[in-house]
């Protein structure tokens, strides 16, 4: 008999459900232009109360060209609830992934699309925030995001180290009968213990493992035991 399977975590759906448009911005103060040759400095904070906004798997809000105008990162609300599809005009936007990479589309009506992709690397590090790499326009060519002067840098997660904090980021398990595998963020080399409860309305929760944060704060635990569950809830605790 098959089995429908079903995983959550409270910290998760808040954060996927929040707009990007009504939080300010998480680009540092201090480090927040990138620079494209043929259209000048992009400032990631926007008017700050409108700027970019990073989150566990997904970019949203906005950035400001004084030569193209705004640039749209994503709504925040991708329609799975995890990741944008960028598959339409209303589900679009930058991810990033565990590893910090960021991957998808941003558009500005001035320029059309502007693609992150494996070609130019662009990505954010876990530990400091700080960004690296190139985006592409067919409009508008390359935009660093990192040079020798000046850097785009996300407060969200630089310092982590200092946070006991966690968050779920993605729970994937590839088929009936296979492990589901938990990722998140939590604080760096700091150890959580893994948690799972079979109903909500209960407080049974029940400790799994363990599972100790890597240095730029990515946390993963494999539960091997889901199979032989309808449905399971996780969560990361610390202590």
């Amino acid at each position: 008999m098959k089995t429908k399977l079903r995983f959550t975590t409270f910290v998760f759906s808040l954060y996927i459900l929040h707009s990007a448009y009504a939080a300010p911005t998480t680009i540092d103060a201090a480090n927040h232009y990138a620079y494209g040759a043929n259209l000048g400095w992009i400032d990631w904070r926007g008017d700050t109360a409108n700027g970019a906004v990073v989150g566990l798997s997904v970019v949203s809000g906005n950035i400001y060209s004084a030569n193209v105008g705004w640039i749209n990162l994503g709504d925040g609300t991708p329609v799975n609830g995890q990741t944008y599809l960028n598959n339409s005009a209303t589900d679009f936007g930058v991810n990033r992934d565990a590893a910090g990479n960021l991957r998808g589309y941003a558009y500005g009506a001035n320029i059309g699309w502007i693609n992150f992709e494996a070609n130019g690397a662009p990505k954010m590090d876990l530990l400091t925030g700080q960004f690296s790499g190139s985006v592409y326009s067919a409009n508008c060519g390359w935009i660093s995001l990192s040079n020798a002067t000046t850097y785009v840098q996300s407060t969200v997660f630089a310092g982590n180290a200092g946070s006991a904090s966690s968050k779920i980021s993605s729970i994937t398990k590839p088929a009936v009968g296979s492990s589901a595998t938990i990722t998140g963020l939590g604080g760096s080399s700091l150890l959580y213990t893994v948690q799972a409860n079979t109903n909500l309305a209960t407080a049974t929760w029940v400790n799994l493992g363990s599972a100790t944060a890597a240095a730029g704060g990515n946390l993963q635990f494999t539960d091997v035991n889901a199979p032989n569950f309808n449905q399971r809830f996780y969560r990361f605790s610390n202590p």
